[in-house]
């Protein structure tokens, strides 16, 4: 879901038996990107990627959680986590020159 509104963060947390820590909801997109550049992630968070191929070209703003089951439903879900933990990598900080 690209829209992290209310109705959305309600129906991605439904029927999920463990919480849902979300860090940097408070923070405004400059915060974020402030944070980001102070850990050392922002640089590879600008570069242009592939886009994502499942994602909605309008996406839904007001989601219900039988919505989310319902889409959920049509998808291998099995498949699409074999396939991100494949496509996952290590990025790592950049090593200080300080001592």
């Amino acid at each position: 879901m690209a829209s992290q509104t209310l109705y959305n963060i309600v129906s991605e947390q439904s029927g999920l038996d463990f919480p849902v820590l979300r860090p940097l909801i408070g923070l405004d997109k400059l915060e974020i990107e402030a944070l980001a550049k102070q850990i050392g992630t922002y640089e590879i968070s600008i570069q242009k990627g592939t886009p994502c191929t499942i994602v909605p070209h309008r996406p839904a703003t007001m989601a219900t959680p039988e919505l989310m089951l319902s889409q959920e439903k049509r998808l291998n879900i099995e498949a699409v986590a074999q396939y991100a933990a494949d496509e996952a990598f290590v990025v790592r900080r950049p090593s200080s020159s300080r001592a």
